[in-house]
């Protein structure tokens, strides 16, 4: 499977020594924000920069990204010095730490070989420690330290066991100390080795937090759920997102947010230029004609005038002027709402639609009877929500359900509407 890896050079301010080292390391997609067409992926990615210049590849982006759109950033004391991207085949993986470098896994490697070390002189020390017990208490158990036999009887004899004693006890607590001493110090040395271990295990010194670009092949489609309670005489609107993706990375567990823009529509405003009608007297040998010239608004068809050339009447009458309003562009501004989702989202790259809840509100709402005798001999109950504008809705179906049963189908289009939404919810029995 083809890959999309992002080389970044990346220089440590701090440090002067030059490294030609090249990396590649993992990225996880931890952030997904969907526009109506096309949503932007962040990933994060750690990595301990040596001092000089790096060259990392970061694996594990879509391969559908759109190039301009691609952002890295790093946390820490460096530089990025460029970025740009290829596809490659990757070779068969053996290194079983995915996502760390090489040189925290040699370091990684190093700390287990002098942790097995540590655990064997632990082992020799406290065996040493036991032995020494041993002969404590067996020395405290002979019977000629408790006065037990003919020791008793002989004053000589018993000053030469109390002398062996203290100097034999002595010797073995003192050799005890410093076992327990060195038991003391390597054992701390091995808590901080496997503190150390720890940290290169789940090493986040460097983030490029976040990674982000555009990817085309993803959006959602909103969809609404208008619900109507004639108990409660309350109507609520639930917002509903189908959200669609192809990007080529399963979305597992991201954080996902969704946004009514589309960085895909043009943004740049229209411009409507001035244009001139001017009249001009034109006299030829031998003919006489009175004519208008048009000149001015480039965007006017070129047939419609050149200089040197001017319209005959057959040909004003078959081609009229162009009018001013036919320049004019209705360019509806919407302000761009982002909704972000609470829960985790795992969305499966295969395109199919997958139903996000984005939030459900309760609609401000009074009720009308509305009749048609002309048309139709029933009276009708009609809802008139308003405050619309502040769901920041965008154009899309909605179902209606009344106390519970689905009646219908109707359209919301915050762009044409009035400042109130009729909806009818059917006849009054």
């Amino acid at each position: 499977m083809k890959k999309l890896i992002a080389f970044l050079g990346c220089f440590l301010i701090a440090g002067s020594a030059f490294s030609n080292d090249k990396d590649v390391i993992k990225s996880t997609l931890n952030e997904v924000t969907v526009y109506s067409q096309g949503a932007q992926m962040k990933h994060v990615a750690s990595y301990s920069i040596k001092s000089g210049i790096t060259e990392v590849s970061i694996e594990g982006v879509s391969a559908n990204l759109d190039v301009q759109s691609l952002q890295v950033k790093a946390t820490g004391n460096v530089v990025i010095i460029d970025t740009k991207y290829t596809l490659f085949y990757p070779q068969p993986e053996i290194n079983p730490n995915q996502g760390l470098p090489v040189k925290i896994v040699k370091d990684m490697a190093a700390i287990t070989d002098s942790l097995e070390t540590l655990a064997f002189d632990l082992k020799e020390l406290q065996d040493e420690i036991g032995i020494y017990q041993a002969a404590q208490r067996i020395i405290a158990m002979n019977g000629a330290v408790k006065g037990i036999g003919k020791v008793n009887d002989s004053l000589l004899l018993l000053k030469q066991t109390v002398e062996y004693y203290t100097t034999k006890m002595n010797e073995i607590n003192k050799k005890l100390l410093a076992l327990e001493k060195k038991v003391k110090e390597k054992t701390k040395l091995q808590q901080r080795l496997q503190t150390r271990y720890a940290d290169l295990e789940n090493y986040q010194n460097q983030n490029y937090n976040p990674k982000s670009y555009l990817v085309g092949t993803a959006g959602w489609t909103p969809l609404y759920d208008i619900r109507s309670d004639s108990q409660t005489g309350k109507i609520s609107l639930t917002y509903k997102a189908q959200v669609y993706q192809s990007s080529g990375i399963d979305w597992d567990n991201v954080k996902l947010n969704i946004s009514t823009n589309n960085p895909f529509v043009n943004k740049t405003k229209p411009e409507l230029n001035a244009w001139y009608i001017d009249y001009y007297s034109f006299k030829q040998k031998n003919l006489e004609l009175n004519e208008v010239a048009i000149r001015g608004a480039r965007n006017i068809p070129q047939a419609a005038f050149n200089q040197g050339y001017f319209l005959n009447d057959k040909k004003v009458e078959d081609e009229p002027a162009m009018e001013a309003d036919q320049f004019t562009t209705v360019v509806h501004q919407l302000i761009a709402a982002e909704f972000k989702i609470d829960l985790p989202y795992s969305i499966k790259s295969n395109n199919e639609k997958n139903l996000v809840l984005i939030k459900s509100s309760e609609l401000n709402t009074s009720f009308k009877y509305y009749a048609v005798p002309k048309v139709d001999p029933g009276v009708y109950l009609v809802a008139q929500m308003t405050k619309l504008d502040e769901l920041q809705l965008v154009p899309a179906s909605a179902n209606i359900f009344f106390d519970g049963s689905y009646i219908g189908e109707t359209y919301i289009d915050p762009t044409s509407m009035d400042d109130t939404l009729n909806l009818s919810l059917g006849k009054d029995p």
